[in-house]
């Protein structure tokens, strides 16, 4: 990677007379969609519909729209230094160094938009330089595309609006003590009905074992808070799924999962929603928290130890050292039923409204069917 110094030295010896300015090279003529009718597009399906997102990898990571495929004509590295050329040098400088990035790419964005016959949506983050660039000379070549006014910018500005300053639409809460099968739950009834899984929008179980089940089963992805809130809108807003009349389905959780933090407007919903509370024996409990958190073949055993360690700022040395023998001595279902009865159920406070109902999670389909009834589904 090129050092600030290095690639400003580099465009000193540049002639840019007859570069191109941006609006030359970037015209932002053509058709173009609005974010508003994209969305309303995206509520229907997206099978007519495709969306490239032509930002660096890096920005297609943190936050991107539902359904969007990378190409990027500019890498996270190109983007680098093309924006270190704008801001320190000209934009002459980065366009540039940008067209010399990016002319290479097109025939493989080309081919890469010509193999499907859906309407192709283009957009970068503004729906500026790259975007327009990309969609112009696709244009050129009798390949139509649209252009999204405002990119990606216009997207989050909707979620964030959605999420911050908007009251948050009905919930149903999921509660219950650790390991009684809320996400269990919450994975058969989502193809059922619209539901806000938490804790896999965020690859994180909310405790400070919440990466073990992903990890184990090498699902894990890193979530960014953007991401986080792309989920929720989507799910919330955009989901084809049918809500039921209580509304949209989720499990009980704290303001923060891991390091991600849910929306106030969101929280403060979850708080005073009609609530289920599910129950189960303490056996089921255990088995269930080994089946997620060891696994096959002891996957999650090392894990676990190294997790293990981060509540000892919590528990007494006592415990603590109870802890550590159980798992050394490889006892770990009753490290497990300590962890549940000594640890986790001590903790578990209830903010939310009191349950109207309880439902048995032994038999986790049975319990989904009655959490179906019980809600009704509206179309």
């Amino acid at each position: 990677m090129r050092t600030e110094s290095e690639i400003l030295a580099t465009a000193q010896n540049v002639d840019y007379t007859l570069i191109p300015e941006l609006f030359e090279v970037a015209p932002k003529t053509g058709p173009t969609i609005e974010i508003q009718d994209l969305l309303t597009h995206l509520a229907q399906g997206t099978k007519h519909l495709r969306i490239i997102d032509v930002r660096s990898e890096g920005e297609f990571e943190e936050s991107h729209l539902p359904g969007a495929e990378s190409f990027p004509i500019l890498n996270n590295l190109e983007r680098r230094e093309v924006g270190i050329l704008y801001k320190q040098h000209s934009q002459k400088a980065a366009v540039a160094l940008a067209l010399k990035f990016a002319q290479p790419k097109m025939q493989s964005l080309l081919d890469f938009v010509s193999q499907s016959q859906k309407e192709t949506i283009i957009h970068c983050w503004r729906g500026g330089g790259r975007s327009a660039f990309c969609a112009h000379n696709l244009n050129e070549q009798n390949i139509p595309v649209k252009r999204l006014v405002g990119g990606h910018k216009a997207y989050r500005q909707v979620v964030h609006e959605a999420l911050y300053n908007q009251e948050f639409p009905p919930l149903l809460i999921l509660s219950g003590m650790t390991g009684v099968g809320k996400s269990r739950v919450l994975d058969l009834l989502k193809d059922k009905t619209a539901c806000l899984h938490l804790e896999d929008f965020a690859q994180n179980t909310a405790s400070s074992f919440g990466r073990i089940p992903y990890l184990i089963k090498g699902s894990y992805r890193h979530i960014s808070q953007k991401s986080f809130e792309d989920s929720l809108y989507y799910h919330t807003y955009l989901n084809p799924m049918p809500i039921s009349a209580l509304g949209l389905i989720t499990e009980s959780e704290s303001l923060r999962i891991g390091n991600l933090t849910l929306p106030p407007s969101l929280y403060a919903k979850m708080k005073q929603s009609p609530t289920i509370e599910l129950t189960c024996s303490l056996e089921v409990r255990v088995k269930r928290i080994y089946e997620d958190y060891v696994g096959e073949n002891h996957k999650g055993l090392e894990l676990l130890g190294k997790c293990l360690q981060s509540l000892q700022r919590y528990v007494s040395k006592a415990q603590m050292q109870s802890w550590n023998q159980l798992y050394q001595s490889g006892r770990i279902f009753e490290l497990l039923e300590s962890l549940l009865v000594d640890y986790y159920d001590q903790r578990y406070s209830c903010i939310y409204a009191k349950a109207t109902m309880a439902i048995n999670t032994d038999n986790l389909e049975e319990a989904a069917k009655e959490i179906l009834e019980k809600s009704t589904i509206n179309s």
